[in-house]
């Protein structure tokens, strides 16, 4: 940054914004808004090799993923670029073809569960408490449920075997050279595209694998919540459009043949119609009494189940049984609330809770269709308004349902 100034033996400092001062002659630089999209991390990168202070602001570019609104990131903290081209690099690894071992006990790759939910919660406090807004951090914040504590860990020795396990043909990235001498946006962006990539052959096998990349997507962009919130909505679009239904895996086609070969009306009765129920659309209709033998079917399958472990399994079931998307998603959504929401020190359902999964249920149903058809290519926070304020009296049953699952779910909590 020697051209701040021409001052021998300076400090520099940082006083506010993205503007640097030398306190010798106090010549300023601001490292913001430049022409170029890169230069702005790599000033701050000088800086920091200059000081140490990792706080510096930059901005850096979010591009080319399918989906997500091109978009200069907003001022964020140079230290959160840095853990970002970390993690990608880290998540991407198992897929480059290098000869170079990654170090995997460095200190977001240990604690990424933590600081993601410090990151998610301290950008919703900023929020105004829209519904909208609110339903945006809902679906980041139920993203944590959809892996392990351990995230990385959970990723490494799980997801990534498995995805494995479903494609024929391993695929592995060339190997950039030289990469950690470029400019850290510069990093960003290869990283970021060899996610892309990863993910287009491999996400469709697995949501939770998915999941992981768009965490690390939501964690590099913490500081910009248009961002965000297009990566949640893009997500819940993808989810309805049944990008992750459909998928045949050897996994699917042994829990097919569990059940065509050994449930049916003269082997297992009651089985065979938890069956019915569940090709037909009719299993949210009767809860109360669906579950016991529904919890039967899946301890069936789990018994005769031997290709995979309990991982494999459970991303094959139920999920072969349904005839339809929206009939899987409202399913699935339904008897998670159920289990979210149930007395956890004794198990006891509270009263009218079988009676919101069943809305909850014909909701995501119609949620499904009607984003099915509405056409965009983005889903940002203002075109999600936009979807909603087409039907009244659905944008109405949204809001409602989102804060009786929400007041359910709290009071569960409270207890």
């Amino acid at each position: 940054m020697s051209f701040i100034c021409k001052c021998i033996d300076r400090t520099l400092k940082h006083i506010g914004t993205g503007i640097i001062q030398c306190t010798k002659c106090n010549e300023t630089l601001n490292i913001l808004n430049r022409q170029d999209p890169l230069e702005s991390s790599k000033l701050a990168h000088e800086y920091v090799c200059l000081t140490g202070d990792l706080n510096i602001p930059c901005e850096f570019p979010f591009v080319d993923v399918p989906g997500i609104l091109p978009k200069k990131i907003k001022p964020t903290p140079i230290s959160v670029l840095y853990n970002s081209i970390e993690l990608l690099r880290a998540i991407n690894a198992p897929f480059v073809d290098s000869k170079i071992a990654q170090n995997s006990n460095s200190e977001i790759l240990q604690h990424f569960f933590t600081e993601y939910t410090k990151a998610m919660e301290k950008l919703s406090s900023a929020n105004d408490g829209s519904p909208e807004r609110q339903l945006v951090f809902r679906l980041i914040s139920q993203l944590k449920s959809l892996t392990e504590t351990n995230i990385l860990d959970h990723y490494f020795k799980t997801l990534v075997p498995y995805v494995w396990s479903c494609h024929e043909q391993q695929c592995f990235l060339p190997e950039e050279p030289n990469i950690q001498t470029l400019p850290p946006a510069y990093q960003f962006l290869i990283e970021l595209k060899r996610s892309v990539q990863i993910r287009s052959v491999y996400s469709k096998y697995c949501i939770p694998f998915d999941v992981v990349h768009i965490m690390v997507y939501c964690y590099a962009c913490s500081h910009d919540e248009e961002i965000v919130a297009n990566l949640a909505f893009d997500l819940l679009n993808r989810l309805c459009k049944g990008q992750f239904f459909n998928v045949n895996t050897p996994y699917v086609q042994e829990v097919q043949k569990i059940i065509n070969n050994n449930v049916t009306f003269k082997q297992n009765t009651d089985l065979y119609y938890v069956v019915r129920s569940i090709r037909n659309g009719e299993a949210c209709e009767c809860l109360s009494t669906f579950l016991e033998k529904y919890a039967q079917l899946e301890k069936f399958v789990s018994t005769h189940f031997k290709s995979g472990d309990d991982f494999a399994r459970g991303q094959a079931f139920p999920y072969t049984l349904f005839q339809t998307n929206s009939d899987y998603l409202g399913f699935v959504l339904a008897l998670g609330h159920v289990a979210t929401t149930m007395q956890k020190n004794n198990g006891k359902i509270s009263k009218g809770l079988f009676a919101t999964s069943r809305k909850l249920h014909r909701i995501i149903k119609t949620m499904v269709e009607k984003m099915n058809e509405f056409d965009t290519e983005y889903w940002t926070l203002d075109t999600f308004q936009m979807f909603l304020a087409q039907d009244d009296t659905f944008e109405k049953q949204v809001r409602e349902m989102a804060e009786l699952v929400l007041r359910d779910e709290s009071s569960n909590e409270d207890e």
